[in-house]
């Protein structure tokens, strides 16, 4: 499956919480709107950094802590 297949019409990634719901193993940040309207600011990048950081921790099977 091509990594082109991860995004939409518009060219926004189709992910939840950062973590592609088509290709397996990619994850997304500094998205507008990735989790919340401040996901693309710097205020926000760190909120959602953390919730990445959970989700490749999953993935991998550890803890994020």
């Amino acid at each position: 499956m091509p990594w082109s297949d991860a995004f939409d019409d518009v060219g926004f990634p189709i992910q939840v919480d950062g973590q592609s719901t088509v290709v397996d193993g990619l994850f997304f940040m500094g998205v507008h709107f990735l989790r919340k309207r401040k996901s693309s600011t710097l205020w926000g990048a760190g909120e959602d950094a953390n919730v990445v950081a959970d989700r490749v921790a999953m993935r991998l099977g550890a803890s994020a802590g």
